[in-house]
């Protein structure tokens, strides 16, 4: 250890001195080792945000694939299409357990999506409120909510909840103010 330490100290010296002969200073030394050091930490923060926005990106198409091979079941399967339907009969046809499945797997991307909005990746909470507040007014999917929200992360039914009580204030105040105008 001794030696180590002996062998790093005369290297120190032995630049020092070849840096003196070539005309430096011991203060011209340090501030180019200060200058090559910046240099580094800003290669190094350029490179962590150049991996942040890989990774950006990377999320973002695999949420889209996500997205398009859950949503693409309600155009290629007729059974499915019933679940986007603003007035079906629930109590002729009440949901089946193939449409409460991809329910709960839609509840998951919502939930992931939330998630990630919360962290400031890929979508605002705005326009995920919109998507909540236009998905689960239907009649299918508001129902596979309320049977289900007591099994899911609570802070994420609160906001799924706000959403949906913020879009039925909405919803009231619009159609005060169109009858109002309709006057």
């Amino acid at each position: 250890m001794v030696r180590a330490f002996a062998r790093a100290s005369q290297f120190r010296t032995d630049q020092r001195t070849r840096w003196s002969r070539k005309g430096g200073s011991p203060r011209d030394c340090r501030r180019v080792a200060t200058v090559l050091t910046l240099r580094r930490k800003s290669l190094a923060i350029k490179a962590v945000r150049q991996n942040t926005k890989t990774r950006r990106i990377s999320d973002l198409l695999t949420v889209a694939e996500h997205y398009r091979d859950l949503w693409g079941r309600t155009q290629n399967e007729p059974e499915m299409q019933r679940i986007g339907r603003k007035d079906p009969d629930l109590i002729r046809t009440p949901v089946t357990s193939e449409e409460e499945k991809f329910l709960n797997r839609v509840i998951i991307h919502f939930n992931t999506s939330w998630l990630m909005a919360r962290e400031g990746a890929l979508l605002s909470l705005e326009a995920l409120t919109r998507d909540v507040q236009a998905f689960f007014t239907l009649p299918i999917p508001s129902s596979v909510w309320l049977d289900t929200r007591q099994n899911r992360d609570p802070a994420f039914a609160r906001f799924l909840d706000r959403c949906l009580e913020d879009g039925e204030k909405n919803s009231t105040i619009n159609s005060k103010s169109l009858s109002e105008n309709s006057r």
